[in-house]
């Protein structure tokens, strides 16, 4: 593009001057060539198409040989690049771009104009610069010879070759990037300017490093390298030719003596042994830099702030800590928490997602052979897909089993109400319709992860005056405290509950009634010997080893009153030892002299005492002690 203009047809509209507004674009620069400045283009190609590419600087001819003795030698060549295939497309950058409006000076006869915005010159980073870079280790050539011309009766003749090379091919994405940014008046004159430097280049190689934080080491601060892509691609050839000969030869001498003929016999047995093995491995490195924008310096009307990153987050590279050095040459540094290292849901599903598990035992929503499942594992709003068929339920279990069930998910139970220094989980496992699963054996996989990777979202963000990056007994950490010199600091809370449309959702509220005197009743369970309330059972709170079909008894504990239960029955009352545990009469005759409602055994029955105009809450805590279907 060269030039853009608008006219605005200003004549149509008001019967007065058109006028037309635009810009001019420059793509050359100036270099020294021959001791001469020379205008020539900017343009830059990342690389040389396929078509056309014999003015392609890569592209050249590699000679090899084959010399043998007392023959003729062989002579062959190899077009390189080698691996072309692993260079960049061909792409045309431009390293400087000059913007400057129509309507300037040199256009209108050199006269200055009071309208005239001076030029923008925009310069970008190319493969000039950065190119891609090859390299050729040297062949690695190891041979063995083993020639039998001094053996007879065994003979072994070995040849063995065996090579080994490297080809390394570097890249980088620089070419593109914004070099600087700078405006001038039409005195030629800067105005305004940016400057942005990067790392991670590749001319360094693996040598720029970076400062990487840690959330989940205190802080830690440790150097590494970010933002390099490696490939290692590796051919091992191996030919190998095995012939094994075994040749007996056999002769008969005669002696002749006078009246005796004498036969000698003589066997020669000969052995041969022939290898020939070729083998040959070839190692290729692909290493591709991304650069980082680690410092951008801004000049406006004569005063320089400059920005540099000093830390990053360990996890996803985002920038933690970075210092501003204003315009009156002093640092400020600004730390930026990110929310996962506060809010586990926030974090990376990647830490946790497609994870498997076999032979797991759930019952009524929790697991309960947790002991070999690693809880920490989970988060809230996980969801498991099961991938067996699980049969039954553990013993002692008395929660329904459940049927029908494919998919799990995670509720904590404790996720709203635990603070961030105390995170408890308290994990439940429910089903679609929110029901606790009870089955045992079962092989799962966390198909979508609780960790729902909001990874740029801050928790908190800090200003001091002085480095928060300190040494804490030879160790790096990020700390900011008082005596970083804070001057501004910043935190966000976040919660999962959100408004909704009182119109969209039905809600349920409880009704608090006003505590009074003696509003609560307890049962009287006291005194086991003596009942203090009516019942049609017989009391049976003495009773050891089983129980009979309508007994009753105040006890502690269900052990050694009935051996049918096996659900337990610790005590839910606050007097320990006050339970009433029933033995169901079975029958539908009632023995005469109990008593009974409607055809049944009344189990409890007892009179209270209530005042006029109050309102009463009747509730009771029951529980099955043996298994549902009895």
């Amino acid at each position: 593009m060269k030039r853009v203009t608008i006219k605005d047809n200003w004549n149509k509209m008001t019967k007065q001057f058109d006028s037309d507004y635009g810009q001019d674009y420059d793509y050359t620069t100036t270099e020294k060539i021959n001791d001469k400045d020379e205008i020539i283009s900017s343009g830059v190609a990342s690389y040389e198409p396929g078509i056309g590419g014999e003015e392609n600087p890569f592209r050249e001819i590699l000679q090899f040989s084959d010399r043998l003795p007392m023959a003729t030698s062989i002579f062959g060549a190899v077009e390189m690049p080698i691996l072309e295939g692993l260079y960049p497309s061909p792409v045309v950058g431009y390293s400087k771009v000059t913007v400057r409006s129509i309507h300037r000076k040199e256009i209108h006869d050199n006269l200055t104009l009071k309208s005239a915005i001076g030029k923008q010159v925009t310069r970008y980073n190319t493969a000039r610069e950065y190119p891609s870079v090859s390299v050729i280790s040297p062949m690695d050539k190891r041979e063995y010879h083993k020639d039998p011309f001094f053996s007879v009766f065994y003979k072994e003749a070995i040849d063995r070759l065996t090579i080994s090379q490297g080809f390394l091919v570097e890249t980088n994405d620089m070419h593109g990037k914004i070099q600087s940014q700078e405006a001038y008046n039409e005195k030629n004159e800067l105005v305004t300017g940016s400057y942005h430097h990067y790392i991670n280049t590749g001319k360094n190689g693996l040598n720029d490093k970076v400062d990487f934080v840690y959330g989940s080491q205190s802080g830690t601060v440790r150097k590494g390298n970010m933002g390099i892509d490696m490939e290692l691609m590796t051919d091992v050839r191996q030919f190998e030719v095995n012939s094994n000969g075994f040749n007996l030869q056999i002769q008969i001498d005669l002696l002749f003596l006078a009246y005796l003929t004498i036969p000698i016999p003589t066997i020669y047995p000969f052995k041969s042994v022939a290898q020939n093995r070729y083998r040959a491995a070839t190692c290729t490195k692909l290493i591709n830099y991304h650069a980082i924008e680690d410092e951008i310096t801004i000049i406006d009307k004569g005063s320089t702030v400059s920005t540099k990153t000093i830390a990053y987050d360990s996890e996803t590279g985002n920038p933690i800590v970075s210092a501003t050095v204003n315009e009156f040459d002093k640092s400020v540094y600004n730390v930026s928490y990110p929310a996962y290292w506060a809010y586990s849901g926030i974090g990376l599903a990647c830490q946790n997602i497609n994870r498997q598990f076999t032979g797991v035992d759930f019952n009524n929503g929790k697991i309960i052979n947790s002991n070999d499942v690693e809880m920490a594992t989970f988060e809230s709003g996980d969801e498991l897909y099961i991938t067996n068929e699980p049969m039954g339920k553990s013993d002692g279990v008395c929660a329904p089993e459940s049927e029908n069930v494919d998919k799990l998910w995670v509720l904590d139970k404790a996720k709203n109400t635990t603070s961030l220094t105390n995170n408890a989980k308290d994990l439940f496992f429910i089903d679609r319709n929110g029901t606790p699963f009870t089955k045992k054996g079962v092989d799962f996989r966390i198909i979508r992860s609780g960790k729902r990777n909001n990874l740029d979202l801050t928790v908190s963000a800090a200003t001091s005056l002085i480095n928060p990056i300190q040494t804490v007994n030879g160790e790096s950490k990020l700390k900011v405290t008082s005596e970083t010199k804070v001057i501004n600091a910043a935190a966000i809370d976040y919660k999962e509950k959100w408004q909704v449309d009182d119109d969209a959702f039905t809600r349920y509220s409880l009704k608090e009634l006003p505590q009074q005197a003696n509003l609560i009743k307890n049962g009287d369970f006291e005194d086991a010997s003596n009942l203090q309330f009516e019942t049609g059972y017989t009391n049976a709170s003495s009773t050891q080893g089983g129980s009979s079909p309508g007994q009753i008894a105040i006890r502690k504990t269900i052990n050694g009153w009935n051996s049918s239960s096996t659900c337990g029955g610790d005590d839910h009352t606050s007097i320990v030892g006050k339970m009433l545990y029933v033995d169901g009469w079975n029958s539908n005759s009632i023995p005469s002299g109990k008593l009974s409602l409607n055809g049944y055994l009344v189990v409890w029955k007892q009179t209270v005492n209530i005042q006029p105009h109050t309102s009463y809450l009747l509730s009771v805590w029951i529980k099955n002690i043996v298994e549902p279907n009895r």
